[in-house]
């Protein structure tokens, strides 16, 4: 047993008085302490594994934006995104050229099934299916024993650069909507609280790091 989990409950408690005390404008609704404890347990070997092949990328980062998708969770549900499907059908048919970097050729032979696999979000990340045809792997490489490295790798690869530079405002909006957080205007993120609160939640897992280090 690594020494850092006899310590952990006593560390998460003075973390809990922190993320309290200075986060006083997180969404009520979201219960950051306990994301953190879940996803440090479930996660933290593996992206500290994976972060090594990154070492550009944090940790903390990383930890953050699973507790944000999966609230830590070991096994998380793939959720179906119907109108990322309708877009597929479209290219499927010929009604659409393309979708992102999607084009038909990429959809020919897929069947109900797998075309509503390549429409919903996976594994800790819930990176969208049909974004395994261009990383080149397995639909199952999203939610397997390598989703850790490929959703690190994909990370990098879309926008790495961002977190190169600090800029995880950005970085966590651009997870979620593909896009830079805006200079002017709300976030364009499924819920406001979103990039806030990963930027909680990286702050306690940096803290939590450095802790058991």
């Amino acid at each position: 047993m690594k020494w850092w989990i006899t310590v952990l409950p006593i560390v998460l408690i003075a973390l809990v008085l922190n993320f309290r005390k200075s986060n006083s404008t997180v969404n009520p609704n979201f219960q950051g302490n306990g994301i953190v404890l879940k996803t440090f347990q479930n996660y933290y070997e593996s992206v500290k594994l994976a972060c090594k092949e990154y070492p550009k990328i944090p940790e903390s980062y990383i930890l953050a934006l699973i507790g944000l998708e999966c609230s830590g969770r070991k096994i998380v549900p793939h959720r179906f995104e119907n109108h990322i499907y309708a877009q597929l059908k479209k290219v499927k048919k010929g009604q659409k050229r393309y979708f992102e970097n999607i084009v038909q050729k990429d959809l020919m032979g897929k069947n109900e099934r797998e075309l509503r696999e390549l429409a919903s979000s996976w594994g800790p990340f819930q990176i969208m299916g049909y974004k395994s045809i261009a990383m080149n792997i397995d639909l199952d490489g999203l939610d397997n024993q390598d989703r850790i490295i490929n959703g690190i790798s994909w990370i990098s690869e879309n926008y790495g650069i961002y977190l190169e530079q600090g800029k995880y405002q950005d970085a966590f909006h651009l997870h979620n909507t593909g896009k830079p957080y805006p200079k002017i205007g709300k976030p364009f993120t499924f819920r406001n609280n979103y990039v806030s609160d990963g930027l909680s939640l990286m702050d306690s897992f940096q803290n939590l790091i450095l802790q058991i280090q």
